[in-house]
């Protein structure tokens, strides 16, 4: 699991229902979404998306706002981490 700081600590988990979730929402392939975080050319609903489909806890109302504050290069990091746990089924270092 994937901890995400914003005005709150939620957890992102990349179970199947998740990842299904997400391809449906981007109606995109995990692999060719992953592919475009890797290349910073994903869109904004697709970060949402990411972060949406992932969090083990309730959507808060205001998880566009609180990740517009936080900001999107600080999100990168996290959503690349939940993508390569999704894709390798493995945490990466310092995620455990």
């Amino acid at each position: 699991m994937i901890a995400l700081e914003l005005d709150h600590v939620y957890t992102l988990k990349p179970t199947f229902a998740a990842l299904l979730a997400l391809e449906e929402a981007t109606g995109t392939g995990l692999v060719a979404l992953a592919r475009r975080f890797a290349e910073g050319t994903f869109t904004l609903a697709e970060l949402l998306a990411v972060i949406r489909s992932g969090l083990v806890e309730p959507v808060p109302a205001d998880l566009a706002e609180q990740l517009g504050r936080k900001g999107i290069a600080a999100l990168t990091p996290v959503v690349g981490a939940y993508l390569h746990a999704a894709l390798t089924g493995e945490l990466p270092p310092g995620k455990a």
